[in-house]
């Protein structure tokens, strides 16, 4: 293989991985706000983002535990919990 063509290979497939994780974050946080929103507009804000609080360190235990008992699924579900993290302090900062 010539050094042109596997310089287009590795930019496509590091642009495509780029591409599709985005889109797998972006689907996770949406998930995420949903179930946060729905909290919220069923017992109010704070239980909203309590319940948010909740479910990042319930992931962040679930990819330890992932790490422990060599679990890629386990990972993949703690990761997902764990993006509440990101989304919670974004609701947080307008206050309970």
């Amino acid at each position: 293989m010539s050094i042109p063509a596997l310089q287009r290979r590795t930019v496509t497939t590091l642009a495509g991985s780029q591409v599709l994780g985005g889109v797998g974050v972006s689907a996770g946080a949406a998930v995420a706000a949903l179930v946060v929103a729905r909290v919220m507009a069923a017992k109010g804000r704070c239980p909203g983002l309590t319940t948010g609080y909740l479910l990042a360190i319930a992931g962040g235990l679930l990819i330890v535990a992932a790490s422990v008992v060599g679990s890629f699924v386990v990972l993949l579900a703690g990761g997902a919990a764990l993006l509440l993290g990101l989304l919670v302090p974004l609701g947080r900062r307008f206050g309970c």
